[in-house]
């Protein structure tokens, strides 16, 4: 208050408004701080949802040349399957580089380069080595494989902040993309390998036939849970294309027909008599549709973040227009009141300056004028000419009475009514 007291009414009136202002400055810096965290959670995600998508092609392309290299093994070495398997591990090498050289450029909470490592240390060796491996070693290898990119497409999704989106459109598209469309794939090229495999060597023992079987129960549970997820995805995003019932309902129904095959062909089937090429082309049809719509989610996840990074960026933008417009408009605001008050008071002093030395030449008629004053400072004026009319009164009536009496009427007196020191 002894501060207050130094600065003029200006400076006064200014400092109340900034500390007005201050609390309401402290609320825009937290909602902008917030609003920045949004933006940074939100760019984390994308970057992990690209490192999982390309991943999920590396994953998919891993699973087919399971099923190539099963045929290989299996005594198809015909011109077509190696010429298939050479240009899959082309595909799969070119892609594996790809993602090292993500890994350089991806931020370090996503760990990519770390995780990446180990999986292409094993593709390498498992290239290298696959021909000279038996059936079952080649599945079990591949089948480890897989294993260990699904768990780098999990461990992304977990340092990424993909499993944590608290938005529902994003969350189950996020869960198809990184836990159910991977693992209902990788059931699907295991069922195809081991299928083959089994159709290659013409026989079951009891230990293959629980294997089969178990496989087959795996693929009928993530064929239900999928199915369930893009229900709920759907339900969340009613305009994405790729969630379109039709289009899911006939991909299950693939799915559920190539179960059957398995049961007929291998599980129940007393002799196996389907041929490893055919079992492989019907496994194939109906997982090239599954690999390709887990691609198109794991891309449409990337998509929708990105419009949900511009929202919240055009938020940002506009809340920096809000605080900006809001300080401005709070100065302007201040100075339009306190230019307003000073000049009333600068008028106000002005004007009682002038009636002070009309009233030192003793014009004691003159009064103050109230015409250039305005707000409640217009009732100064009135008040301060009744306080003088109010004290020149019985000095006027008393020299008027002493004056008579000079001339030696003593008749005249004082009759006002006053109050007082006056009375």
């Amino acid at each position: 208050f002894r501060l207050l007291k130094k600065l003029s009414i200006r400076q006064r009136l200014l400092s109340i408004v900034l500390i007005v202002y201050i609390p309401l400055v402290i609320m825009g810096i937290m909602i902008y701080k917030n609003q920045n965290q949004k933006i940074e959670f939100i760019s984390l995600e994308i970057e992990g949802s690209k490192v999982i998508t390309v991943i999920t092609g590396f994953n998919n392309r891993l699973a087919i040349h399971r099923g190539l290299s099963s045929r290989y093994l299996g005594g198809d070495q015909s011109s077509e399957t190696v010429s298939s398997l050479g240009k899959n591990e082309s595909e799969l090498d070119e892609i594996s580089n790809e993602i090292e050289k993500i890994g350089k450029s991806s931020p370090a909470k996503l760990n990519v380069s770390n995780s990446w490592e180990k999986v292409a240390r094993h593709w390498k060796k498992l290239k290298e080595n696959y021909k000279t491996m038996t059936p079952t070693e080649n599945f079990e290898n591949h089948t480890e494989l897989v294993a260990e990119c699904l768990q780098v497409i999990s461990d992304i999704g977990d340092n990424s902040g993909l499993i944590l989106d608290p938005n529902y459109d994003v969350y189950y598209v996020m869960d198809l993309t990184v836990y159910k469309m991977p693992f209902l794939a990788e059931t699907l090229g295991k069922t195809r390998a081991y299928g083959i495999k089994l159709l290659s060597q013409k026989t079951v023992s009891p230990e293959e036939q629980e294997k089969i079987l178990f496989l087959v129960q795996d693929l009928f549970f993530y064929v239900r849970f999928t199915r369930d997820s893009f229900d709920l995805a759907r339900k969340y995003n009613p305009t994405e294309s790729i969630l379109k019932k039709e289009d899911i309902s006939k991909l299950i129904e693939m799915q559920e027909n190539y179960i059957g095959v398995i049961k007929k062909e291998i599980i129940s089937a007393k002799q196996l008599t389907m041929s490893p090429a055919d079992y492989f082309q019907i496994a194939t049809n109906t997982i090239i549709p599954t690999f390709e719509l887990n691609q198109k989610v794991a891309d449409s996840l990337v998509k929708k973040l990105e419009v949900k990074l511009d929202n919240e960026k055009k938020n940002l933008n506009f809340l920096y227009g809000v605080l900006i417009s809001a300080f401005l408009g709070t100065i302007v605001l201040a100075l339009v009141l306190t230019q307003s008050i000073t000049s009333q008071i600068a008028t106000l002093v002005g004007t009682a300056k002038d009636f002070a030395e009309k009233v030192k030449e003793g014009l004691l008629e003159y009064r103050m004028s109230s015409e250039d004053i305005g707000g409640d400072f217009r009732e100064i004026p009135p008040g301060i000419n009744n306080i003088i009319d109010m004290m020149i009164a019985p000095i006027r009536e008393s020299s008027h009475v002493m004056a008579e009496m000079a001339k030696g009427n003593l008749c005249e007196y004082v009759d006002g009514d006053y109050q007082g020191g006056h009375a």
